[in-house]
């Protein structure tokens, strides 16, 4: 059996898959085991939040919490594309700066992570996660 462990690693600013583990020792699967459950109830809790039909803005800001933790991760963001403006917002958060959530903008071109993801419809080298809706505008 072989477990595979993603882990933020605070010192680069990346999310970087760990070589597989042939053979895990008790400890090592013990504590993967320990780390997907946690993630499993992170995710049940915050599924049952939005059943429960709490408001979108709220459900952003718990998204970033449960990121967070399940991750083990001390930043984590969400940020709306502007197209008027060709930028994103951040528009939810955690671990950041006051001030920053709902003011600060990131350019959407080629040169920043978020607007290399846009371009190139996948995710870029870096952990950037962008929330796009053509149907519905994001509400921050």
């Amino acid at each position: 059996m072989s477990v595979s462990v993603i882990r933020y690693h605070p010192n680069t600013r990346e999310f970087v898959e760990e070589a597989p583990v042939a053979n895990p020792g008790q400890e090592a699967t013990v504590k993967v085991l320990r780390l997907r459950l946690e993630q499993q109830q992170i995710l049940a809790d915050f599924g049952v939040l939005a059943l429960k039909g709490t408001p979108f803005s709220e459900l952003l800001d718990q998204a970033t919490r449960c990121v967070a933790d399940g991750l083990q991760a001390e930043f984590v963001k969400v940020m709306k594309f502007l197209p008027q403006e060709n930028r994103f917002l951040v528009c939810a958060g955690v671990g950041w700066a006051p001030g920053v959530i709902g003011n600060a903008t990131v350019g959407a071109d080629t040169a920043s992570p978020a607007g290399y993801a846009l371009k190139q419809a996948r995710p870029s080298s870096r952990t950037t996660w962008i929330l796009k809706s053509d149907s519905e505008p994001l509400n921050c």
